[in-house]
């Protein structure tokens, strides 16, 4: 979250929104209203970060977004250097907007 809150300071211009979910199956349990009011479809332009199953988020950023995570595991290093490493930081985030 802490990446694309960043993205989201430094790109202060753009009308971005944050938004953490950390169970897709609650999530996709909830009313369409809900659903809507938080991914709203006349949004096409979505970037989703995720380190464990990057695939997951296909489903919520749609066909024209962009997906950042991880496909490997076992890194030896602090975790900021390895997501940074890894191309999950707040750069790679502006660079998958930017290029929607």
């Amino acid at each position: 979250m802490q990446h694309a809150l960043a993205a989201a300071k430094e790109t202060w211009r753009w009308r971005a929104r944050c938004i953490e979910m950390p169970c897709f199956g609650r999530f996709n349990r909830e009313s369409e209203e809900y659903r809507e009011e938080v991914l709203r479809k006349s949004c096409q332009r979505r970037v989703a970060i995720e380190a464990g199953v990057p695939e997951i988020c296909i489903q919520s950023v749609g066909i024209g977004g962009k997906v950042i995570g991880l496909h490997e595991f076992g890194l030896s290093a602090p975790g900021a250097e390895v997501m940074k490493e890894r191309g999950i930081d707040a750069d790679h985030v502006i660079q998958a907007a930017k290029s929607l």
